[in-house]
C-alpha cells in the first residue's frame, strides 16, 4: 500500500508547498460540502413526555409529510407510551411503518430497545394491527407498538436509561429505515424523553445512532490527506475528525 508522506518535498519552495496544500484541503472539503445528504439527522431533540394524568402527544417530522408520532399515557397509577410511524394524514391515514420489537399473541407489539451500531435494514419490523369498522365495511389498520408497561412485563423500556428504537416507513418513494432515541425513568410512571433521531434516503443503509451518510464519511484521498497533514494542527484536527466514528453517544 502506498504511503503518504508527511514531509514536503525538498524540490518544492515553502510558497508553492503552502499554495498547494491550501488547494489540496479546498478542493477535499468543497468536494464533501458538494456531496448530497443521505442521511437527516434531526438535532439534539429533548422533548420531554412527563406522564402527568393527561395524555401528552408529539408529532416529529420525516420526510414527505411523514412523522413520528409519540404518545404517553397512564393505565391506572401507571404509565405507558407508544410510537408510530404516519404520513400526511396523521393519525387519520393510520401507520405507514413498522418498528424493530416483538408480537405477542394477545398482548400486542412490544418495541425493541436497541444498542448502537445495529444494522436496521436487516432487522424485523412490526406493529399492533386490527380491523376496524369502516362505512364500506371493516379495514385493517396498523397503530405501531408500546414502549413500556409495568402490567405487561413484555416491554423493553421498563428500566431507567436509554435506548434505541429501530423504524421504517414508506412515504411514496421506497422504503426509508431510522432510529429514535430515548430516555426512561422506568417504573411505575415510564415517563421518558425523546432525545433525538435520524432516517435515511431510500436505499440507504443506517445504523443507530448513525447521523452522517458514508459519503460525507469519506475516506480523505491521498492528495487530499497530505493537503491536511501539510497544514499542521489544524489539518491533522480536521483529518482526525474525517475518520471518527459515525456514532456519538450524548447524554
Amino acid at each position: 500500500m502506498k504511503k503518504n508522506r508527511q514531509n514536503k518535498s525538498p524540490n518544492l519552495s515553502h510558497s508553492r508547498w503552502l499554495a498547494y496544500a491550501t488547494a489540496a484541503t479546498a478542493s477535499t472539503f468543497t468536494g464533501v460540502g458538494a456531496a448530497e445528504a443521505e442521511i437527516h439527522y434531526s438535532g439534539m431533540v429533548r422533548f420531554p413526555f412527563p406522564g402527568t394524568n393527561q395524555v401528552s402527544s408529539a408529532y416529529f417530522p420525516l420526510t414527505s409529510g411523514a412523522s413520528l408520532f409519540f404518545e404517553h399515557f397512564k393505565v391506572g397509577t401507571e404509565g405507558a407510551a407508544r410510537i408510530e410511524l404516519l404520513g400526511p394524514d396523521k393519525r387519520a391515514g393510520g401507520s405507514i411503518g413498522g418498528i424493530v420489537g416483538r408480537f405477542i399473541q394477545y398482548g400486542g407489539f412490544y418495541v425493541s430497545k436497541l444498542a448502537p451500531q445495529k444494522n436496521l435494514s436487516g432487522l424485523p419490523f412490526g406493529a399492533y394491527c386490527r380491523y376496524t369498522s369502516t362505512g364500506s365495511g371493516s379495514q385493517l389498520r396498523c397503530f405501531g407498538g408500546t414502549i413500556g408497561y409495568t402490567q405487561r412485563p413484555n416491554g423493553k423500556f421498563r428500566d431507567p436509561g436509554q435506548g434505541y428504537i429501530g423504524f421504517t416507513f414508506d412515504s411514496g418513494k421506497g422504503s426509508q429505515f431510522g432510529w429514535a432515541r430515548v430516555k426512561t425513568d422506568g417504573a411505575p410512571g415510564y415517563r421518558f424523553i425523546l432525545l433525538d433521531y435520524a432516517w435515511a434516503d431510500p436505499g440507504e443503509s443506517i445504523q443507530t445512532g448513525q447521523r452522517r451518510s458514508l459519503g460525507e464519511m469519506a475516506t480523505v484521498s491521498d492528495r487530499g490527506s497530505l493537503g491536511l497533514l501539510a497544514l499542521g494542527s489544524v489539518g491533522l484536527i480536521a483529518w482526525r475528525q474525517r475518520q471518527r466514528a459515525l456514532v456519538s453517544e450524548d447524554n
